[in-house]
């Protein structure tokens, strides 16, 4: 290639290349993007110098200096070389007990003199203590239980259960550690759940391995599953729980728990939804909560697509507040039967209306139809917004009710992640994804729909290419 044919610099190239683009070339929707970013180009003092300034600049530039992170961030896995409660020190790793109170509460009262690495430690081993002590106060639980025996059944042999335990144990828990009934029942069912079938999780926790948050994740997650499929979700989970948030550990506990026995999870949800209800109470702000638990998790995830729909709508009307807030009072709006088509009074800017708009009425389309279309798909409305879904084929053509996967969710049951995906399919705004995979969860297929603007009585719908040996394979026994 010639002098003359060689391309000129980056910045021309760009420059050319933006200014050849039309009107049409924008994205849909990304009309109002634009203007400069502070935080990429050149800055201005470096606007006027070519290629070969900028190198020799910045081979005259003095190398780097590495910068010191905070104790918080180091691996702390021994590497560290300290001594003490730093990294690498035998009371970094001491198990905890009564030594370990008693040097960590000699750390407590000289904390201000502790580097930030010694200070990390003291912090790691309370923890560890906190585990500890939440452990004994759960077998001594566990103890009371064993002698409770309801009420003219025999006692149980020394060490064991009764057969029937009584039925006012929550309630001696309650007045002994002024909570309310409910709470003390919470905590006799984990320390029953640890005493009778998750002695791993009993261990772990006793050892300060795990807190109790990610020890009720574990007991939650295994609940409704025989001895030996608990046992080995237990096993499965128990190594990494250490290293994971109790967000993390919740899912690697339905993963594994659908893995060996799906439908004990069916059953369960089907139990807690016969227990759903919607809570009351008041905040200590002043204001109030409501909140529905124990929901049907499709039609609770189909309701929260909606007040996202109306409270986008809303934003495009001009509402001023945040999302959360706009989410809320669209909430609020549903539940009182007002008119979600436009915003409320108080969320719309002061001053002079809008060329064209009615008093009341943002000027502008009016919420998506879509909105309060009627349901299509298992009781369920279409859905606007965004959905990703992950699920094997035999369950999205219905063979089979092998688990998927909803991001922001997490694990589905077949039967629901297959109504998400035909509740996304039907609604023409949806912006979604949807990954197929085999038995082993290799994608086997991926289809998405851009954004684009609903048109009128146009049914939804998808369709998903594969090739023909996947879907032999799938086919196959």
């Amino acid at each position: 290639m010639s002098a003359a044919q060689q391309p000129g610099p980056w910045d021309d190239l760009m420059d050319a290349r933006l200014a050849a683009l039309a009107a049409h070339d924008i994205p849909p929707h990304d009309e109002g993007w634009g203007g400069p970013d502070p935080d990429c180009g050149r800055p201005a003092e470096l606007a006027g110098l070519d290629a070969a300034d900028l190198a020799a600049l910045i081979a005259a530039a003095p190398p780097p200096v590495a910068e010191a992170s905070g104790a918080g961030f180091l691996p702390r896995d021994g590497s560290g070389g300290g001594c003490g409660f730093a990294d690498g020190g035998d009371l970094d790793v001491l198990a905890p007990g009564v030594a370990l109170a008693g040097f960590a509460d000699d750390a407590h009262a000289r904390l201000g003199g502790l580097d930030d690495d010694a200070l990390i430690g003291v912090l790691r081993a309370w923890r560890r203590q906190t585990s500890w002590a939440q452990a004994r106060e759960l077998a001594a639980v566990a103890e009371l239980a064993r002698r409770r025996p309801a009420d003219r059944t025999p006692a149980a042999a020394p060490g064991q259960f009764p057969r029937q335990l009584s039925e006012f144990i929550a309630d001696e828990i309650a007045a002994a550690l002024t909570l309310a009934c409910r709470t003390a029942g919470y905590e006799l069912d984990l320390a029953l759940d640890l005493a009778q079938r998750l002695a791993g999780t009993a261990a772990a926790l006793a050892a300060g391995q795990i807190d109790l948050t990610k020890a009720r994740a574990i007991a939650a997650g295994t609940a409704g599953l025989t001895a030996a499929h608990a046992a080995a979700v237990e096993a499965a989970v128990l190594p990494d729980a250490p290293a994971t948030t109790a967000g993390q550990l919740r899912g690697a506990v339905d993963h594994a728990a659908m893995a060996h026995d799906p439908q004990a999870l069916r059953r369960r949800r089907d139990a807690a939804e016969k227990n759903a209800r919607v809570e009351y109470w008041r905040d200590p702000e002043g204001t109030a909560t409501l909140a529905g638990r124990y929901l049907p998790p499709a039609a609770a995830m189909a309701a929260d697509k909606r007040v996202c729909g109306i409270a986008a709508a809303w934003k495009t009307h001009g509402a001023i507040g945040g999302a959360d807030l706009l989410r809320a009072r669209a909430y609020l709006a549903l539940l009182l039967g007002h008119d979600t088509t436009v915003p409320p009074a108080d969320l719309l800017p002061a001053g002079p209306p809008a060329p064209g708009s009615r008093p009341g009425h943002p000027a502008g389309p009016q919420a998506p139809a879509g909105l309060r279309r009627p349901s299509r798909a298992a009781g369920l409305p279409p859905l606007a917004g965004s959905v990703c879904l992950t699920l094997p084929l035999r369950t999205l053509l219905g063979w089979a009710d092998a688990p998927g996967d909803a991001a922001g969710y997490g694990p589905l049951h077949g039967d629901i992640a297959r109504d998400l995906a035909n509740a996304a399919a039907a609604h023409p705004a949806t912006q979604w994804h949807l990954i197929i995979t085999d038995p082993d969860g290799h994608a086997l297929g991926y289809a998405h729909t851009p954004r684009r603007r609903p048109a009128p009585h146009t049914p939804g719908g998808w369709t998903i290419t594969l090739t023909t040996e996947p879907l032999a394979r799938e086919r196959s026994p």
